[in-house]
C-alpha cells in the first residue's frame, strides 16, 4: 500500500486582506487558513500519521527476551544459590532458538517449533491507514467546497447590496419625479403614494441585504473556526472570475469517468468487509496447541519434547459461522453504499446540466434586454425616451448579471463536488 507523507504547519493568525488579487487566490488563502486551524482536520492527520507508523511490521526477533532468575535453597546444614540466565530469540513466527546458562555452568541450547502458531496479518493496520487517508482527503475536499461556496455567496451578497443601493437611488428619483408631476396635476396622489411605497420597500430591502451580507460573513468565520473578524478580513474580488473557474472545472471534467470508490463511506464499507474476511481466513476451525522442542546441554545430552493439547474451547466453528454471516451482510451494506454514492454522482451530473440550462436562459434574457437598451438609447438621444425609464433598463441588466453570477456559482459548486469523484 502506498504511503503518503503529510506535513502539518500550525498557523494561529493570518490576514488575507492583502491577497485580494483573484477569487481563486482568496479561496486558497481561506482554505489554507481553515485547514491549518481546524481541530478535526489536524486530529485526523495525526491519526493518519500514527496509522502510517503502524504499517511498519517489526521483525519477529524484536520479541526476543532475556531473563535472569535467582534461586536460593536452604536446609539445616547448607545454602545453595543458583542464578540462571535465559535467552529466547524468535527466528520466524513459528520457530525460535533458546539458551540458558547458570552459575554452576550448567546450560543448554535448543529450539522450539510450533507449526500451528498463527499471529495473523497486518491487514487491520493497512485498512486503518487506508481509511484515514481517504478520510483526510475527503475532509479537505469537503471543507474546500464549503469555504468556496461560502466565499462566493459572500461576494454575491456584497454585489446584491451594491445593486440594491443603486435601485434605491432610482426609486428615489422616481418618487421625486412623481411629486413634481403631482404639483402640476399630471399624476394623481395615488401615483405619488405608490412611488413612495416602492421607494420605502427598496430601503427596507437594504436592511435585509445587510443582514444577509453579515450572515454570509459569519458562515465563513464558522468554517474558519474563528469567533470574530479580528483575525481574518474577508477580501473582495471580481465576481466575474467565477465564470473562468467554472470553465476550468468544465475542462477538467470533460470526458472523464466518475467513480464512487473515492468516497470515504464506500472505502470504509469495503475495508470493513476486507477486515472481516481477513479475520475469517486467519481463524482456524480448530486451534489445538502443538509444540516440538529440542535442546542439548553442555555435557552433550540431547532432550526432545513433543507436546499436544486441545480442549473444547479450541473449537471456533461458531465464531467462523458468525463471521461468515457478518461478511455477507457487510458485502450487502457495501453494495448499498456504492449505489447511494453512484446516485449522488448522477444527481450532480443532472444538476450541472440544469445549471447550464439556467445560465443559457439568463443569457437569452440578457441579450433581449440589451436589444431593448440599444433601441432605448437611440430614442433617448432623440429625446423620445425618458432617462428614468432607461435607468430602469440598466437596473434590470444589473439584476440579470447578478442572476447569472448566482447561476455560475451553483454550477461551479456542483462541478467541484463532482471533481471529487474523479
Amino acid at each position: 500500500m502506498e504511503k503518503k507523507y503529510i506535513s502539518v504547519v500550525l498557523i494561529t493568525m493570518i490576514s488575507i486582506s492583502s491577497l485580494a488579487a483573484s477569487v481563486s487566490e482568496n479561496i486558497d488563502a481561506l482554505v489554507n487558513f481553515a485547514l491549518n486551524n481546524n481541530v478535526n482536520y489536524l486530529s485526523a492527520i495525526l491519526d493518519l500519521e500514527q496509522s502510517e507508523d503502524d504499517l511498519v511490521v517489526d521483525p519477529v526477533y524484536y520479541d526476543s527476551t532475556i531473563s535472569l532468575k535467582n534461586e536460593t535453597e536452604t536446609d539445616f546444614s547448607d545454602t545453595t544459590n543458583v542464578t540462571t540466565l535465559s535467552l529466547d530469540v524468535p527466528i520466524v513466527e513459528q520457530f525460535s532458538l533458546n539458551a540458558q546458562l547458570d552459575t554452576d555452568l550448567d546450560g543448554s541450547l535448543g529450539f522450539t517449533y510450533s507449526p500451528l502458531e498463527n499471529s495473523g496479518t497486518n491487514v487491520a493496520n493497512e485498512v486503518l491507514y487506508d481509511n484515514y487517508s481517504v478520510y483526510v482527503s475527503e475532509y479537505k475536499d469537503d471543507l474546500t467546497v464549503s469555504i468556496t461556496e461560502a466565499y462566493l455567496n459572500y461576494l454575491l451578497a456584497y454585489k446584491e447590496l451594491e445593486h440594491q443601493n443603486e435601485e434605491v437611488e432610482l426609486y428615489k428619483k422616481l418618487y421625486e419625479e412623481q411629486k413634481s408631476l403631482y404639483e402640476y396635476d399630471i399624476v394623481s396622489l395615488v401615483d405619488v403614494q405608490d412611488a413612495l411605497v416602492t421607494y420605502t420597500e427598496s430601503q427596507n430591502e437594504i436592511r435585509d441585504l445587510e443582514v444577509a451580507l453579515y450572515s454570509a460573513k459569519v458562515d465563513i468565520y464558522e468554517l474558519l473556526d474563528i469567533e470574530s473578524s479580528s483575525q481574518v478580513k474577508i477580501p473582495l474580488a471580481d465576481l466575474t472570475q467565477v465564470v473562468e473557474l467554472s470553465e476550468k472545472a468544465e475542462t477538467l471534467l470533460d470526458g472523464k469517468q466518475f467513480s464512487p470508490m473515492s468516497d470515504y463511506d464506500v472505502v470504509s464499507a469495503l475495508n470493513s468487509t476486507i477486515t472481516l474476511e481477513d479475520t475469517f481466513d486467519n481463524l482456524d476451525w480448530w486451534e489445538p496447541t502443538f509444540d516440538l522442542s529440542a535442546s542439548v546441554d553442555l555435557e552433550g545430552t540431547l532432550t526432545a519434547t513433543v507436546s499436544f493439547s486441545t480442549s473444547y474451547s479450541d473449537y471456533n466453528g461458531d465464531d467462523k459461522n458468525d463471521l461468515a454471516e457478518e461478511i455477507e451482510l457487510s458485502k450487502l451494506s457495501s453494495a448499498a453504499t456504492i449505489a447511494n454514492v453512484q446516485n449522488n454522482i448522477e444527481l450532480l451530473q443532472n444538476s450541472i446540466e440544469s445549471d447550464k440550462k439556467s445560465i443559457e436562459d439568463i443569457k437569452l434574457q440578457t441579450k433581449q434586454n440589451d436589444l431593448v437598451m440599444q433601441e432605448a438609447a437611440s430614442l433617448l438621444e432623440l429625446d423620445e425616451y425618458e432617462v428614468l425609464d432607461y435607468e430602469t433598463l440598466e437596473l434590470n441588466a444589473n439584476t440579470l448579471e447578478l442572476s447569472l453570477f448566482e447561476a455560475y456559482i451553483n454550477l461551479y459548486i456542483d462541478q467541484l463536488n463532482l471533481i471529487n469523484y474523479l
